[in-house]
């Protein structure tokens, strides 16, 4: 992972709730749902594996994204709801220090058996 990056996938607060694996599902669509979900739609909080994501911490912290990397497991070439973070975080002032919830390795990569996380886009702050 980069150095300075954010970790964003689910097993962090700023992972996406909505599931894109089963029949009729892909990551498009729960990319949609998660983009509509943070601009309003549905409850605060949602239900992800053995843990809550709150839509409201979400929005809260969005400045904790500004000049970071965001690091999904998502392919590099599609789409991923850290492009939907990335849009509704800041992208001027200083950019703060990583969140501690998130686990960021910094200058070497992370590999799993889904492949390695990947850095997604940066937003500069200033």
């Amino acid at each position: 992972m980069p150095t300075g990056a954010v970790k964003v996938d689910r097993t962090t607060p700023w992972g996406n709730p909505f599931d894109h694996r089963g029949p009729g599902r892909d990551r498009t669509v729960a990319i949609r749902e998660y983009a509509a979900w943070l601009g309003g739609e549905g409850p605060d909080e949602l239900p992800a594996g053995h843990r809550a994501v709150s839509r409201s911490w979400v929005l809260a912290h969005l400045d904790e994204l500004a000049g970071h990397p965001l690091a999904c497991w998502c392919p590099l070439d599609g789409p991923c709801h850290a492009d939907v973070l990335a849009a509704h975080a800041p992208t001027s002032g200083p950019a703060r220090p990583p969140p501690a919830a998130t686990e960021v390795v910094a200058g070497r990569p992370r590999s799993s058996p889904r492949g390695e996380l990947r850095s997604r886009f940066v937003r500069t702050g200033g």
